[in-house]
């Protein structure tokens, strides 16, 4: 792991972070607008913070160029540690159920991340294989 991969994937990282915060801020107003919006809460918070961890690790690997899942790994575990952090230091209770439950919903975010790793780096190579330029054939041939 070089110096530029691990620049980039903090970078991912605090992105996703701030997109994540938004994001959650402006579906808890909405969801606040509905009759229940506590049984909505769960749901929207747990798919937002999954697609920021996709968008996480594919940022990463966009900007790195190279070496998608280790990127994705590794902004997926600094986005994993800022998610963990609040939750350790704000949880009531440390029932097994709830932990084991947790702890896959963590793993899947970080599983997310990976992914979006290697999709980021596979889809720019995509792009550089359709910007070859094709020989066009001679339509005109040269008369004798």
């Amino acid at each position: 792991m070089n110096k530029k991969t691990l620049l980039c994937s903090v970078k991912a990282a605090a992105c996703a972070l701030g997109l994540a915060a938004v994001l959650l801020l402006l579906f808890a107003f909405a969801a606040y607008k509905q009759d229940d919006p506590s049984s909505l809460l769960p749901l929207l918070s747990h798919l937002i913070r999954f697609g920021c961890a996709f968008l996480c690790g594919l940022i990463a690997a966009k900007s790195a160029g190279e070496s998608g899942l280790w990127c994705g790994l590794l902004s997926g575990s600094l986005f994993l540690t800022a998610n963990i952090l609040p939750a350790l230091l704000l949880s009531r209770d440390g029932s097994g159920q709830g932990l084991l439950l947790t702890f896959g919903l963590y793993l899947g975010m970080l599983a997310l991340s990976a992914v979006g790793g290697a999709v980021g780096v596979s889809g720019g190579r995509k792009t550089n294989m359709r910007k070859t330029k094709r020989r066009r054939p001679n339509r005109h041939p040269a008369s004798s």
